[in-house]
């Protein structure tokens, strides 16, 4: 794949697409909420709370949806928030200079979904390679994944095979077992699945995490083959490269 042709999108896109697509292949054993909205700076939170009405009736998780990470070691994510809440950290923080390694620029774009309480965070990454895509996993998902590297599980899968031709539940049964082994790599697969039919080169959760069936991908970084814009457009829908 031309490096040259892969470009990152936001995590709210990112989302929505997962939310819309995904569940096709999961053969009703998973469901995903599509309560992502996109504040920006020609479309305040009032506005998108209008066609979002559930954002005034549950509790927030926002967050600068900028293409960077490690937002949660910067500070740059509000949990557990109201409408109220998420309105004025909103306020305040749009147009905020900041400084994110070797990279300055200004907050413009914010992420809200509802805030969810859970158990368990897990890791799940694919990747475009010249010969195999590369999918990785682990149960010790979350801020600490470069940490904690050591306990991340590879598979590969040949560019002429299928995930069904691999043995993706012989490697994830080395942390998982029982059910939680066989929810695992049904998703494993469905996520696989979804990645090549929209042409993604990268896709990331990290983390994610299971509640009573629902998926539900905490933090999402993707990067698409925009060669593929104008057979994919209908699908991809109104997406930005920033």
């Amino acid at each position: 794949m031309n490096c040259l042709a892969q470009r990152g999108i936001r995590e709210y896109h990112a989302k929505k697409m997962l939310a819309k697509y995904l569940p096709k292949f999961f053969n009703g054993k998973f469901s995903m909420h599509d309560k992502f909205a996109l504040v920006t700076p020609e479309k305040s939170i009032d506005n998108v709370a209008k066609e979002n009405p559930w954002m005034t009736k549950e509790k927030l998780v926002v967050k600068p949806d900028q293409l960077f990470g490690k937002r949660g070691k910067h500070g740059l994510v509000l949990l557990n928030a109201s409408f109220e809440q998420a309105k004025k950290w909103i306020e305040r923080m749009m147009n905020k200079e900041i400084r994110i390694g070797k990279v300055t620029g200004k907050l413009t774009h914010f992420l809200i979904e509802p805030y969810i309480e859970y158990n368990k965070e897990y890791y799940v990454a694919i990747k475009d390679g010249r010969e195999c895509d590369h999918i990785y996993f682990s149960t010790a998902g979350g801020i600490d994944i470069e940490e904690n590297w050591n306990r991340v599980l590879s598979i590969d899968v040949p560019i002429d095979k299928e995930i069904d031709d691999v043995d993706v539940r012989g490697v994830i049964s080395k942390q998982l077992s029982g059910k939680e082994l066989e929810n695992i790599e049904q998703f494993i697969k469905s996520l696989y699945r979804f990645y090549k039919e929209l042409f993604y080169t990268f896709l990331e959760l990290n983390p994610f995490t299971i509640v009573d069936n629902k998926i539900i991908p905490l933090d999402a970084v993707a990067i698409l083959d925009d060669t593929a814009i104008f057979w994919m457009a209908k699908k991809w829908g109104s997406i930005d490269f920033p």
